[in-house]
């Protein structure tokens, strides 16, 4: 499923009344340096066609637009009327509002997403998937530089390999079971190490960048699961 992070909390769910949201104790942006060195190029990429780390997302609407293009979150959506909506990012909790009247439905960016589950920033998430791909999320470091909390890191650790074994399955399915095999996997499996090696390998055997990858990796996590 989607991204999880320490049970339900009423206070992450999405109101329909326009009262403003709560992060908790997360950090809004988290403490990595994000200021460009003075002189280098405005580019998204490096020579190898990946994100670095000062070119990532410094706002909301930043971090959004980057989902947005990777097909995380929708870039378009219709209320249940059929209206199309307009979505508001720079809100704190951004939504999507049907300004057709006397519709005027309102729904979070983040519902039927892989973020469902997710309060804390897209900034300070944009950072932490950067941080993952190259194994920089150890509890010390998330609550240091990006300002969240040891369980919120489990969780989207746990998440993130449960992409890469999603990934890892549908590129390599005769390896995995087979005609007349029962296949079952529990938490332990999706615990260990290798499957973020085999995740990695993968990438890299198909020329792919791991930033993108692991983007489209969710992406096509979700879609298979929510066609």
């Amino acid at each position: 499923m989607g991204i999880h992070e320490g049970g339900n909390d009423s206070s992450s769910q999405f109101e329909d009344d326009g009262e403003d949201f709560d992060y908790g104790s997360e950090n809004l942006t988290g403490n990595l340096p994000m200021e460009r060195t003075e002189g280098m190029p405005n580019t998204s990429l490096n020579s190898s066609g990946d994100c670095q780390i000062w070119n990532l997302p410094r706002t909301e609407e930043e971090a959004i637009k980057l989902f947005q293009d990777k097909g995380v979150l929708p870039k378009t959506k219709q209320c249940v009327n059929g209206h199309s909506m307009t979505l508001y990012s720079f809100e704190k909790q951004p939504f999507w509002k049907c300004n057709t009247r006397p519709c005027l439905k309102k729904v979070g960016l983040r519902v039927d997403t892989w973020f469902a589950d997710s309060r804390i920033p897209f900034v300070t998430a944009a950072r932490f998937i950067y941080c993952w791909v190259y194994e920089l999320t150890s509890m010390t470091w998330c609550e240091r530089e990006l300002g969240i909390s040891g369980k919120t890191v489990t969780d989207w650790n746990k998440n993130l390999r449960e992409v890469c074994l999603f990934s890892v399955q549908r590129r390599n399915p005769e390896k995995i079971g087979g005609v007349g095999h029962i296949m079952e996997v529990d938490e332990t499996f999706l615990s260990k190490k290798k499957n973020n090696a085999m995740w990695r390998a993968a990438v890299m055997a198909e020329g792919r960048t791991p930033f993108n990858a692991i983007l489209t990796d969710i992406y096509a996590f979700w879609a298979a699961r929510f066609p």
